[in-house]
């Protein structure tokens, strides 16, 4: 069952989902951001890191060095995603997902229109932590993001019963922008 702005308001009161978290959608310079008729879009956080190289992943290596990241603050007037470039970026909202609550991340449109990809991924029942997220830019031109503005739209989803195994995985609590482990 995919929830609705009052039920995840509601979690977001009384379990305290998604901190912070605002009841009524509002923007920033264009970009919409909190509950939508069914989900919610998350807001950039302060940190980012920016892939400066990376290294040929092999096969059956256990530790590889996957890429080498830079990053830092998201300064106040924002930052530059530059044509073919990936990005780390960190959500606002720091996530504790009960355990029969399901979210999925998805691409704003907006982003989408400006040839921004950003993550489909999932947020498994028993997460806690804040959020890192894989931005490209496949356009032509070079796209500012702000800090506070919308990131990502989540679409929560309801099981019948509590998983058997809440996530414990190696990003559990994570609390900054973190690289693939």
């Amino acid at each position: 069952m995919i929830l609705t702005d009052s039920e995840i308001i509601s979690l977001c009161k009384d379990y305290e989902m998604m901190t912070p978290y605002i009841d009524k959608s509002d923007h920033l310079s264009g970009i919409s951001h909190g509950p939508t008729p069914n989900g919610y879009d998350i807001r950039l956080g302060d940190h980012f890191k920016r892939l400066s190289g990376y290294m040929y992943v092999k096969q059956g290596v256990k530790t590889p060095t996957l890429h080498n990241y830079e990053g830092g603050v998201i300064p106040k007037n924002g930052i530059d995603i530059q044509p073919k470039e990936c990005i780390l970026l960190e959500s606002l909202e720091t996530f504790n997902m009960p355990p029969n609550i399901t979210g999925i991340i998805m691409n704003k449109s907006t982003w989408s229109r400006l040839f921004i990809s950003g993550p489909n991924t999932v947020i498994d029942g028993g997460f806690k932590g804040k959020l890192t997220l894989a931005f490209r830019n496949d356009g032509p031109w070079p796209v500012c993001i702000e800090k506070g503005m919308g990131l990502s739209h989540i679409i929560f989803h309801k099981s019948s019963e509590n998983v058997l195994q809440p996530y414990k995985g190696k990003y559990q609590g994570d609390k900054e922008v973190t690289e693939a482990k």
